[in-house]
């Protein structure tokens, strides 16, 4: 049975250690604020192309507006999954740099600590800033269109695309990006090829978004069929990365 405190202490210890990194600041305050202005402003322009092209004047084209909007404002929502991907990537490959220009990983591999409490204490340093981030910025967007949609008569948010995205799909995937680094590391020669791998496996998760958007029909049976994709793979992944885990190779490849 998994320790409770020994998974608090790893999570504390890594989280600690990357929050001091000068680089992780940054990223989790300018690509986040940046990422938000970017949308707001896209929002606004799309919200004042819909009264552009047709003048709300009376209740039938208001409602017409209104829906139009309301489709649009939640196929945006696939952007925000590319947060915490790329957060998390950045953070989980600086966590493993910090292991290694501070050497404070043979001691933990030394004592009876089991693989599945390192590596959820692990999973979690990420995840949580990563989650709260990225809850933060959807937030902000969430109550501008509904600000916006107010305008026309309704409020967009939330609906069930927006559950199923907040609830099912950013966390999980979020999980599989922490996961699918941690499984390379735990076998790379260096933790400079793992921050380099981080960015390789971001390219065909972006690509599902990528797919979203051209499609362009974001719905909430659609997200909860990914998300069931993308939990059974953080479920192979994990099995996986408990699998290969080992404690020897990782301290000698690491000297």
């Amino acid at each position: 049975m998994m320790d409770i405190r020994v998974i608090k202490a790893i999570y504390k210890k890594d989280l600690k250690e990357i929050l001091s990194l000068t680089t992780v600041k940054y990223s989790f305050i300018f690509f986040p604020v940046v990422f938000l202005f970017i949308m707001l402003i896209v929002i606004y322009f799309t919200y004042n192309s819909l009264i552009a092209q047709g003048s709300i004047q009376n209740a039938a084209s208001a409602a017409k507006n209104l829906e139009i909007f309301s489709y649009i404002s939640t196929s945006y929502l696939i952007f925000f999954g590319i947060i915490p991907l790329s957060l998390a990537s950045t953070i989980s490959s600086y966590s493993i740099v910090g292991e290694k220009t501070q050497r404070t990983i043979e001691p933990i591999l030394a004592t009876p600590v089991e693989d599945s409490e390192l590596f959820i204490g692990k999973m979690l340093a990420p995840f949580i800033p990563t989650i709260i981030t990225t809850y933060i910025v959807l937030g902000f967007y969430t109550l501008f269109v509904d600000y916006l949609s107010l305008r026309l008569g309704g409020i967009v948010f939330p609906n069930y695309a927006w559950y199923s995205i907040v609830i099912l799909f950013i966390p999980f995937s979020t999980i599989l990006m922490i996961l699918l680094t941690l499984v390379f590391s735990s076998r790379a020669m260096d933790p400079r090829s793992a921050q380099q791998f981080s960015s390789i496996i971001l390219i065909p998760l972006l690509i599902i978004f990528i797919l979203g958007i051209v499609i362009y029909t974001l719905t909430s049976l659609l997200i909860v069929i990914m998300s069931i994709i993308v939990i059974l793979s953080d479920i192979v992944v994990y099995k996986f990365a408990l699998k290969i885990f080992n404690r020897e190779i990782i301290v000698s490849r690491w000297k």
